[in-house]
């Protein structure tokens, strides 16, 4: 049976680049992690730009969690919802805390519990990548010193899968991942889901 995976990001799985525009689809690393699962698995790409974990943003389609219901309902049934938020919610002009951040990245758990009669008999898991090593941006990307750190500690606190990416290279605009480093999550990504999906 094919192994179904959801990738539930923000503009660094869509794949945006520090010019805006978007990589060619063979360089961004939902499809090269498909390409290097192989036919056994089925990728589904789920990223948008500027997208928040909660639901507090003025346009509404960037909200995470009322979006998410309808995305899963789409891609169901699926083995491994990852979900690759929280960088856009450190900006300051939302006023998140750390501990807001994890709330509502720790909603997505309870969602896909509460959608279990969508998983067709599969037990369905959850992996969070955690926001990458970006570098703010005054007037760009503005946020609270530390707050990303604060983040993956409480995250690590809690009983959930996490992925640490502490040191990708990222492009010239210190927010979106450079080609090597779409690269690099495809691989680190692939690894972790062998482990969990063995």
């Amino acid at each position: 049976m094919t192994k179904r995976v959801l990738c539930y990001g923000d503009s660094n799985t869509w794949g945006q680049t520090a010019s805006r525009t978007r990589l060619d689809e063979a360089k961004q690393w939902p499809n090269i992690l498909w390409r290097a699962l192989g036919e056994d698995y089925w990728v589904i790409q789920e990223g948008l730009s500027g997208r928040v974990a909660g639901n507090y943003e003025t346009t509404l389609a960037l909200n995470g969690q009322p979006v998410f219901e309808a995305t899963y309902y789409i891609a169901s049934p699926v083995d491994l919802v990852i979900v690759a938020l929280g960088t856009n919610d450190f900006k300051k002009k939302y006023g998140r805390s750390a501990r807001d951040i994890a709330s509502d990245l720790l909603w997505y758990k309870q969602a896909i519990q509460d959608y279990a009669e969508l998983s067709e008999g599969r037990n369905t898991q959850l992996l969070y990548l955690c926001p990458a090593n970006f570098t703010p941006t005054e007037g760009y990307f503005e946020v609270t010193n530390g707050v990303r750190e604060e983040l993956i500690e409480i995250m690590r606190s809690f009983d959930v899968p996490i992925l640490e990416l502490n040191d990708l290279e990222m492009s010239s605009d210190g927010i979106h991942y450079s080609e090597a480093a779409h690269q690099e999550v495809a691989r680190r990504v692939k690894e972790k889901i062998e482990e969990m999906l063995a």
